[in-house]
């Protein structure tokens, strides 16, 4: 059971590889072998080649020392080549020894039948019979096995020297030319053919190239498997990976649903001796209107009251999965609303709003409570960032070459401490003296939840700039 579930595991890991997997690696690996069979086919090949050229070589230089041999014994009376051509196809491979003369008319031949017969009449025989080169062609031999024929002109005749002494050697003029002897060469030019068997050579060729294609082919299969096996092991990492996150994001959620039940209980239990406390302290405030004190501390009391109770709030938000409900939304509409709610508390400290929001974008999917919760504490923040009064702009356009939707929001603030920036999304973390560290955490989790981005610009004393990036979908 438990192989089968293995193999059942394997089989969908298996399916589960792109097909431009298999195809890219195929289209990498094939052309390499190939052309690396088709090298090793061919060598094999010259090899052959060389080693039956090196042979008819051989053949043909020793019927050539025969015939010099009898030549020298007979002293001119001449020599049957034909004997000694007869004896040395008797080699092993040797298909046939043909001499001819310039014409192609056999002078010589293995089977002295074809005298007087003509071979090699489709070359250019007068030019062959003028060079020492060896060469050779591929000609159909009996029984339809093909026949490796090598041949050159035919030289059993050189000049010899004769020795103080008597003895005689080939090679250079050492002597004085009363002591030279010359065999005289033949009234004209002749060529000699030897004829070879390929049969065992293209067997042994043929098996090579056979074990050749077979060694490619698994080496083929080999590469490919590596290849394979290392998408298959990327993708087995980034699926590791995915999970790794998917598990600390569950956990991540389970604790903030533990903290949001924590935190719903703690508010329930401190709203109430709050409503108690505000609503004492606003009889006191009426009481005591003619004490300008008592007044005082009546109001601080509701300050703090009402403090506690945005902090409660934000607390309840910060900690409860956010629930985005989706619908087709105005991005105009929503800022302009967002921006009246906000205009008295922006007069107040004389801070001038200006907006440029892009007609054309048209409407999208989005949740306009979250969004208009995003922008209402962007403004805040940028409102306590300029207790000497500024400018807060707010900017909609679509984000050049990318899929967003632009929402800028803008001050002339204090600004942001550089190294504070990388903070400023961690929950509790706050520079200002009645913040609660609570509000651009909020702000991050709700465009998270969208699929988008928040990032932060800003610079001490020159202001700070929010920019929320959202999916632009049907902008």
């Amino acid at each position: 059971m438990r192989a089968s579930s293995k193999k059942t595991s394997l089989k969908q890991y298996l399916i589960g590889v792109p097909p431009w997997i298999i195809l890219g690696a195929m289209a990498i690996l094939v052309p390499i072998f190939v052309f690396w069979t088709l090298q090793n086919i061919s060598k094999e090949r010259e090899y052959v080649v060389r080693l039956l050229t090196e042979k008819g070589s051989a053949l043909i230089r020793s019927v050539e020392a025969g015939t010099r041999t009898g030549m020298m014994g007979m002293r001119g009376g001449g020599f049957r080549v034909q004997r000694l051509i007869t004896e040395t196809a008797r080699t092993p491979d040797v298909v046939h020894l043909i001499v001819t003369d310039a014409d192609g008319t056999i002078l010589a031949h293995s089977d002295e039948g074809e005298i007087g017969k003509r071979h090699g009449t489709e070359l250019d025989l007068q030019r062959i019979s003028r060079s020492e080169k060896v060469q050779w062609r591929q000609i159909p031999g009996p029984e339809g096995s093909s026949t490796f024929e090598v041949f050159r002109r035919f030289s059993p005749t050189r000049v010899l020297f004769r020795g103080p002494y008597g003895g005689r050697r080939q090679g250079p003029d050492p002597w004085p030319r009363e002591l030279r002897e010359e065999i005289p060469p033949p009234e004209q030019p002749e060529i000699i053919f030897v004829g070879l068997d390929m049969g065992p050579m293209e067997a042994v060729r043929k098996q090579n190239t056979a074990n050749t294609i077979l060694l490619a082919a698994i080496l083929l299969l080999i590469g490919f498997a590596g290849v394979v096996s290392l998408f298959l092991a990327q993708a087995y990492r980034s699926t590791r990976t995915s999970l790794t996150s998917l598990e600390r994001e569950l956990e991540t959620s389970r604790r903030l649903a533990s903290l949001g039940r924590l935190a719903a209980g703690v508010a329930h239990e401190i709203r109430n001796p709050l409503s108690s406390i505000k609503g004492f302290a606003t009889y006191f405030k009426e009481r005591y209107r003619d004490n300008p004190d008592d007044r005082k501390t009546s109001e601080i009391m509701i300050q703090e009251v009402d403090r506690l109770n945005r902090v409660i709030t934000q607390l309840l938000e910060f900690a409860r999965p956010p629930v985005i409900q989706k619908k087709r939304t105005s991005l105009q509409s929503l800022i302009q609303h967002s921006l009246k709610m906000i205009e008295r508390q922006a007069s107040t400290k004389q801070i001038e709003i200006h907006s440029h929001l892009q007609p054309e974008i048209k409407e999208i999917d989005l949740d306009p409570d979250g969004i208009n919760q995003v922008l209402l504490n962007l403004y805040l923040n940028a409102i306590e960032a300029m207790d000497q009064g500024g400018k807060l702009s707010v900017s909609l356009s679509l984000d050049q070459g990318s899929p967003w939707v632009k929402i800028a929001v803008s001050d002339t603030g204090a600004g942001i401490r550089k190294q504070d920036l990388e903070h400023v999304f961690d929950p509790y973390f706050t520079t200002k003296q009645s913040g609660t560290g609570l509000g651009l955490a909020i702000v991050h989790k709700i465009i998270e939840a969208h699929r988008g981005q928040v990032r932060v610009e800003s610079e001490g004393g020159r202001g700070t700039t929010v920019t929320v990036l959202l999916p632009a979908t049907g902008a």
